[in-house]
């Protein structure tokens, strides 16, 4: 059998286009999880949330903001609280700018934060919660715990 250029190159074509998800493995799972949630609470900086969720995406342009219900808790920090809906839509807008198709640009870092500080809080949601069962809650603040060193005074070395 003799193959054909046209052939050659419609395969190439089949091969290249079935590779180009990035998606995590896991999505489908997690946006199957994330549906059946009631509620679904992240505390991240008012910036990272307009940044990641609060924002039009880059790849569909006419895409809205998830909607959410937005508490500011001083500090720059708000409280972002969603149902499952919401949670869907917002890890459906994060994977497509943090794990882009080839061709559409590097993954945007801050849509990568909060993919990644979500999504295993999906993962380790039951799907038969106990009925005391807390919402799943989310806080990006690397600070939390860790102050911000106070620099001490340089000293000459040998010296204590």
């Amino acid at each position: 059998m003799m193959r054909t250029p046209i052939a050659a190159g419609t395969l190439v074509v089949v091969l290249v286009l079935a590779g180009c998800s990035t998606s995590p493995k896991e999505q489908s799972e997690r946006l199957r999880k994330a549906a059946g949630v009631t509620a679904f609470r992240l505390t991240c900086t008012r910036d990272l949330w307009e940044r990641t969720g609060g924002y039009r995406d880059r790849i569909h342009h006419d895409g809205d903001p998830v909607k959410a219900q937005i508490t500011d808790q001083g500090n720059g920090m708000v409280l972002v609280q969603m149902t499952g809906p919401q949670l869907v839509d917002l890890l459906k807008k994060l994977d497509a700018v943090a794990h882009p198709e080839r061709g559409f640009g590097p993954a945007d870092p801050l849509a990568v934060r909060v993919y990644n500080a979500i999504a295993p809080k999906v993962d380790a949601i039951s799907t038969a919660p106990a009925a005391d069962a807390q919402i799943p809650q989310v806080i990006i603040n690397d600070n939390i715990g860790h102050p911000t060193p106070t620099p001490s005074p340089s000293r000459p070395s040998g010296h204590r």
